[in-house]
């Protein structure tokens, strides 16, 4: 768990709805977040971005999305390290890093 470390500083308990609402406004700054993924239960860390758009690295149709993130309870974000768009279950939040601040997901 070493991505998510912080430094000197400790963790704060925070709901899962709040992780959510941390996330979307992020207002486009960086962020870490670990998380169980749906389809196979696996624990994944992110380095990410919420609020881009588009970007000169990925390939987009024009055609958007075939499905609504809210509506799954999802939150789609920008992954520079893949050049490439996730969503994040935000039920499955289990610790996020923004703006130096460590934060563990409790409910």
């Amino acid at each position: 768990m070493k991505k998510l470390e912080s430094r000197g500083s400790s963790t704060v308990k925070i709901s899962t709805k709040t992780s959510g609402e941390l996330i979307r406004n992020s207002r486009g700054h960086f962020f870490s977040v670990k998380f169980v993924k749906r389809t196979d239960g696996t624990i994944r860390y992110l380095t990410a971005r919420s609020g881009v758009h588009s970007s000169p690295h990925v390939k987009l149709t024009g055609k958007g999305m075939s499905f609504s993130p809210s509506e799954k309870n999802l939150i789609n974000v920008y992954v520079p390290a893949v050049k490439s768009y996730r969503n994040i279950p935000v039920e499955n939040i289990l610790e996020l890093k923004t703006g130096g601040i460590q934060y563990q997901v409790e409910d």
